[in-house]
């Protein structure tokens, strides 16, 4: 089969140039198009990436707050019972002083000797009482000074 081009050639070749130039301008453009497109996507992939982190953080910072004010009640509560701890050893230290100080001057009394009053202020005590003879005193202020709970023992009067 023949075929005749009817068409003038130089216009043939016009219509073949346009046909390149308008495929060439498509081809530009959805190329450029891509070459914008596809970073945009991958921005926004990595964008919606850093948000779900950013929010898993958040969740992980609140669950951190919330154990760090436990921390700082149970700390806060350590603090308070060790002070509670502290105040109960004290009084147990001063319990068990005044018992013994007491048994040995209740030991150091003599049978002629009677205690009449006896006050403790700091740690400076006053003994007020009556006995048949300065011996007895004597032997009573020998007996208080052997003592570890009285010491720098003084007769301040006799009468």
């Amino acid at each position: 089969m023949i075929r005749i081009n009817l068409l003038p050639v130089k216009e043939a070749q016009r219509a073949t140039s346009r046909r390149q130039q308008v495929s060439i301008a498509v081809l530009s453009v959805a190329v450029a198009t891509l070459v914008m497109v596809i970073p945009y996507m991958l921005q926004g992939r990595r964008l919606a990436e850093l948000d779900r982190d950013i929010e898993r953080l958040q969740g992980e910072i609140a669950k951190f707050n919330a154990q760090a004010r436990e921390v700082r009640e149970l700390e806060r509560k350590r603090v308070e019972l060790n002070a509670k701890l502290q105040v109960i050893e004290d009084l147990k230290h001063r319990r068990v002083g005044p018992v013994r100080a007491l048994e040995d001057l209740g030991g150091a009394t003599p049978q002629k000797l009677w205690l009449v009053n006896f006050t403790e202020v700091g740690a400076q005590a006053t003994i007020t009482g009556v006995a048949l003879d300065n011996q007895t005193i004597a032997a009573f202020m020998r007996q208080l000074q052997g003592s570890k709970y009285f010491y720098e023992v003084d007769l301040v009067e006799t009468a």
